[in-house]
Formats: structure tokens, C-alpha cells, sequence
């Protein structure tokens, strides 16, 4: 599997899109110009795919992988800013439980159960 820098530098590097199907060349299209021809060899049942369903998929796909890199790096951003909020919680709760009166031990045990109880 393809790390997701080596993917974003294939989309960087790939003709701008977007691209389009033209269904009566069975050809995809972008701006400036041809991108290719698509072919169609019969599957090993002796049927033929959908070629319209393959070229489009093919040419949504200039946009639509980096449009998914972008959500995935949103989705990684938001992920780690809820892990520094559960930081800063776990931080506050330690905090109060010293000013009431509790010991470092009994800090760590209660953590320990918190970060168990998040995960389950």
C-alpha cells in the first residue's frame, strides 16, 4: 500500500482537473486536452465490465483522491485536538484530586480507569 504523502505527490503531479468521460470516444478529458483512451479486454468469464462505469470513475478520481486526502488530514487534525483536550481534562481532574487531598498514587489509578473507560 502507497503511503499517503506518495499519493498526494501522484495527485500533485497528475494533470489538473478536473477531468470528464466522454462516452462516444471512451477517452477522458481535462483542460488541456486528452488524458487517455480507455480499453476494454473481455474478463476471464468471457464478459465485458462496464467501460462507462470504469471512465467515469476514472476521471472523478482527479478530484475526488485529493478531495479524500483533504478529509482524512481534517478527520487526522480534528482527531489530535480531541487528544489534547483529554490531555488538558486528565490535567484539571489530577489537579483537583491533589487539592483535595489525594495522593500521586491514587492520582495514577484513577487516570489508568479514566483512559480504560474511554477506550471500552
Amino acid at each position: 500500500m502507497r503511503s499517503l504523502e506518495e499519493i498526494r505527490a501522484l495527485c500533485d503531479a497528475a494533470t489538473p482537473g478536473p477531468w470528464e468521460w466522454n462516452t462516444w470516444q471512451y477517452s477522458i478529458r481535462c483542460a488541456v486536452g486528452w488524458v487517455g483512451i480507455v480499453e476494454h479486454d473481455r474478463k476471464s468469464d468471457g464478459s465485458f465490465g462496464d467501460i462507462n462505469a470504469d471512465g467515469e470513475l476514472m476521471a472523478a478520481s482527479r478530484t475526488l483522491i485529493p478531495d479524500l486526502l483533504d478529509a482524512l488530514a481534517a478527520k487526522d487534525t480534528e482527531i489530535e485536538q480531541l487528544r489534547d483536550r483529554e490531555a488538558e481534562k486528565d490535567a484539571r481532574i489530577a489537579g483537583l484530586m491533589v487539592a483535595l487531598g489525594g495522593n500521586q498514587e491514587q492520582e495514577r489509578i484513577w487516570m489508568e480507569l479514566g483512559r480504560k473507560a474511554s477506550a471500552a
